[in-house]
């Protein structure tokens, strides 16, 4: 996809897809990502892999007008020309475990296959006929043979959860949708390439990515133990958080520190709510093989432990006291779209001295909870893209090289250079290059905050008249 971007971007439905369907960068990178999402980009690619064409069904939930109903039924076709004997592939876009709502977005999360055949299911069918009371219109003629067509407007239609299956009323013939759960006897009589995509486990959710790690108590955050054992048993943190679904994982990674010492770490998770977050920091006095941690609180500049006698809190003094203490500061926030989905940001400070410089840098994220497919956008944008943060070590470079050049040129080479990571407008580096000039001129204490206040002194000292 990325090779061939711009025959993808020239494509002559290029611009209803493009108000259908994320970014093409954004769909490159959920396409080369474990647990990234499709969109109609993904199935253009996929046309020129398989030498297919292929065909995605759409429901006209809000009626046969409908601008997504009008574009998403479609016909793909490879770029190169289709050999002998292969067929059209199906693919219909679907809500799992939600039924289609007329009056509402039918915001689908995956593609899955429809095929022309009966499968044996381990499952009782279950119908929803009183759940939808609004009719499908079919949606196009076709002149193949071979694919399976849909009288979407006289047949009712029912979603099973559990088998995943498309169930006319008025057919003899029953047409399912399938997913990776579909038994073995189906898969063993497909196409091979159809049975191949399959087999691809497509639980993205518990799928965590090479770079990180799954939690080892689902639901829960580290105990300060498996902090510090975590700690002990990393070498090198990873530079930036990876994107892709987060649930229940955690990401070592390393500290950044911008000009003001303050540490950043964007994800692709969307907006966190920072008005409800809380930082919480503790004290320990760590053994030297760091395996056990105990509480410590500073009472009378000394170390001292918490007691509890006769049902008064007493702070005793340790003695003698410790040479070093270990302090960890934790950062608690929440998704704004989704509150139960949290973060966790956590880095120690006070590592004993045999710890590698490199591992005190180290900062562990953890994830707790599923990460929501639907992100909020910005509050202030005017745009309805979801909201994603952009590195600050990339607007922070765009900024130092635009004190040597326009801006429009510093984004032109961001956007050669990696248009994934690049800044989203000029506009970004100017406001950072215009901030970071403040900042100087408010720590140069022999500068002025304007030249308009450097010059008025020199002028009230020669205000005489000749």
């Amino acid at each position: 996809m990325v090779r061939d971007s711009t025959s993808y971007m020239n494509h002559p439905h290029r611009k209803r897809i493009q108000c259908l369907s994320p970014s093409y960068e954004a769909t490159c990178i959920d396409c080369a990502t474990i647990g990234g999402f499709s969109s109609a980009w993904t199935i253009l690619a996929l046309c020129d892999i398989f030498r297919r064409p292929v065909r995605i069904l759409y429901p006209s939930v809000n009626g046969v007008n409908d601008f997504a109903y009008t574009s998403l039924n479609t016909t793909f076709e490879p770029s190169s020309v289709v050999p002998a004997g292969h067929s059209t592939i199906n693919i219909f876009w679907y809500d799992q475990g939600q039924l289609p709502k007329q009056g509402s977005w039918y915001a689908v999360n995956r593609f899955v296959p429809v095929l022309d055949m009966k499968c044996k299911s381990k499952n009782p069918l279950t119908y929803y006929k009183d759940d939808i009371d609004h009719r499908y219109k079919e949606y196009d003629n076709s002149e193949d043979d071979n694919i399976v067509t849909l009288d979407l407007l006289n047949c009712s239609v029912g979603l099973d959860d559990d088998t995943d299956i498309l169930q006319t009323d008025e057919y003899g013939e029953d047409i399912y949708i399938m997913e990776a759960e579909t038994t073995r006897e189906c898969c063993e009589s497909l196409d091979p390439i159809v049975s191949n995509v399959l087999d691809v486990n497509t639980d993205h959710k518990s799928a965590p990515l090479q770079t990180m790690r799954p939690a080892s108590n689902p639901g829960k955050f580290m105990t300060n133990e498996e902090l510090l054992k975590v700690i002990k048993s990393t070498e090198i943190g990873e530079k930036s958080i990876p994107h892709g679904i987060k649930c229940d994982v955690y990401i070592v990674i390393e500290a950044y520190d911008d000009d003001n010492g303050a540490n950043y770490f964007p994800d692709d998770c969307g907006v966190w709510d920072w008005k409800s977050a809380t930082t919480v920091n503790q004290t320990f006095v760590v053994t030297d093989t760091l395996d056990k941690l105990r509480t410590v609180y500073i009472k009378r500049e000394q170390y001292c432990v918490k007691k509890m006698v006769n049902g008064v809190i007493i702070y005793e003094p340790l003695f003698p006291q410790p040479s070093s203490v270990l302090t960890l500061h934790r950062y608690y926030t929440k998704l704004m779209e989704d509150n139960i989905f949290k973060k966790r940001i956590t880095t120690i400070a006070g590592l004993p001295e045999f710890i590698s410089v490199e591992k005190k840098m180290l900062a562990i994220v953890e994830y707790c909870g599923t990460m929501p497919t639907k992100l909020k956008k910005h509050g202030n944008s005017k745009k309805s893209e979801p909201y994603i943060k952009t590195d600050p070590k990339v607007i922070q470079r765009a900024a130092e090289m635009a004190e040597h050049e326009k801006v429009s040129n510093v984004m032109t080479k961001l956007m050669e250079d990696n248009s994934f990571t690049a800044p989203k407008s000029t506009r970004q580096i100017n406001d950072k290059r215009i901030r970071n000039r403040k900042r100087k001129r408010e720590e140069n204490m022999n500068s002025r905050i304007n030249i308009a206040d450097d010059v008025q002194p020199t002028d009230g000292g020669h205000d005489q008249k000749l």
